[in-house]
């Protein structure tokens, strides 16, 4: 899938970056630099941005709304990887090694971003040492969170499981409020099981039973986080 020019990247919003963000651990130069890369797009919900299996080479850096990245299973059903929001980036493996796409990513909300061609995005690189220490980090932290995940697939109760994936949406997506920690990630019980590597009906029942110890409530688009200590202890995590 090629990107169709739109215009030149916006300048950079006033508000924060998210602090898991790639966007987030640069130094104001090189943030400037990489904000100023590519083509300006925006993409509807549904939008397919890029494509498991094609030989695109392009990254795509979100600066609003947030994506969906889904690989395909044997049976042939397609199983939620991971979610990225505004500051991070999408699409960089293809543009480091030339492979294939491995997953497909969507647009789940109204997104804003940078499509930003191979060629540019690796001279950035070059350019500014700053930006390829803090791509490796981001690197190193997704490969960690995957080793984690397969770990936690051969270790932990698949109760414990979707517990942890809990943790990790609302500890890397949440927000503050009087009452505790949103995520307002549209993210399906399907999903979560995809996550957690378990049964919609298990996620139903984990759910259920955070909400009855007061830890959490779930509505149309959110989770909301109650008690971050229970949650931890379902996740059979130190506080």
């Amino acid at each position: 899938m090629r990107p169709t020019p739109s215009s030149r990247p916006r300048p950079e919003p006033t508000t924060t970056w998210p602090t898991s963000s790639l966007v987030a651990g640069l130094g104001i130069g090189t943030r400037a630099a990489l904000l100023g890369l590519g083509t300006a797009r925006r993409f509807a919900p549904g939008h397919r941005i890029i494509e498991e299996g094609t030989t695109s080479t392009f990254v795509v850096l979100l600066r609003a709304g947030f994506v969906k990245i889904r690989g395909r299973l044997e049976d042939g059903r397609q199983a939620l990887l991971a979610i990225r929001t505004r500051g991070d980036l999408v699409g960089e493996l293809a543009a480091l090694d030339g492979g294939p796409r491995s997953g497909t990513v969507t647009a789940c909300s109204h997104v804003e971003a940078n499509v930003i061609a191979q060629g540019d995005f690796v001279r950035l690189l070059c350019r500014h040492s700053d930006a390829a220490l803090e791509l490796h980090r981001m690197l190193a932290y997704r490969l960690r969170q995957a080793n984690r995940r397969r770990l936690d697939f051969t270790g932990c109760a698949a109760g414990v499981r979707v517990a942890r994936v809990l943790v990790e949406l609302a500890e890397t997506y949440g927000r503050p409020t009087p009452r505790g920690t949103v995520c307002d990630l549209r993210v399906t019980q399907l999903e979560l099981a995809d996550l957690g590597g378990t049964s919609e009906k298990t996620v139903q029942t984990v759910l259920h039973e955070l909400r009855e110890a007061g830890a959490l409530d779930t509505g149309y688009r959110r989770i909301e986080v109650f008690d971050m200590p229970t949650l931890h202890r379902a996740a059979h995590l130190t506080s």
